[in-house]
């Protein structure tokens, strides 16, 4: 089972959740899959847009680039290679600070990682569109799991990957 959106309106927003990691290591996993080559959020924490500071979003950056991107601070801090994201296929995302360094992990492989002290103090999440409810997502979010106070390892992210890609066409 996955939450269906329509890149018109669709999202699901999960308000006062705890979730908020502060300093310390954190993880957000997810399923995901876009079924248009347009700029679309996966999930966001922050609290507003701009240089907003209290979290952080992964996006497919489309329009043609179809790359994965992590941003917070006001800037992309990882970026994934063009063409490196099909339509319509499942990817199974980490995203995890590990002792202040954050990785992102697509099927249990890292993207890359950056140097991570930030305070993500919001613990407000939206889903399928970013905090200002624009770049809705075309496609489809299943699993999505937020782990505060541990970051999840390599070998975690794989093992994450290698359990459930049977359900998703792998």
């Amino acid at each position: 089972k996955w939450f269906i959106f329509d890149g018109t309106n669709d999202k699901i927003n999960i308000t006062n959740s705890s979730s908020a990691p502060g300093t310390g290591d954190f993880a957000m996993t997810s399923w995901v899959r876009f079924h248009a080559d347009a700029t679309a959020f996966n999930w966001d924490t922050r609290s507003g847009t701009g240089q907003t500071q209290d979290g952080l979003a992964l996006f497919f950056y489309g329009d043609n680039n179809n790359e994965w991107q992590v941003w917070t601070h006001g800037a992309s801090r990882i970026a994934g290679a063009n063409n490196s994201v099909s339509l319509n296929t499942w990817y199974h995302t980490v995203v995890t600070r590990v002792s202040g360094t954050t990785t992102l992990y697509v099927n249990g492989t890292s993207i890359g990682s950056f140097s991570d002290s930030y305070n993500y103090s919001n613990d407000d999440i939206s889903m399928g569109t970013n905090v200002a409810n624009a770049y809705y997502l075309d496609g489809d979010i299943a699993t999505l799991r937020a782990y505060k106070g541990v970051g999840l390892s390599a070998a975690d992210a794989t093992a994450q990957y290698n359990a459930q890609k049977s359900k998703f066409g792998y």
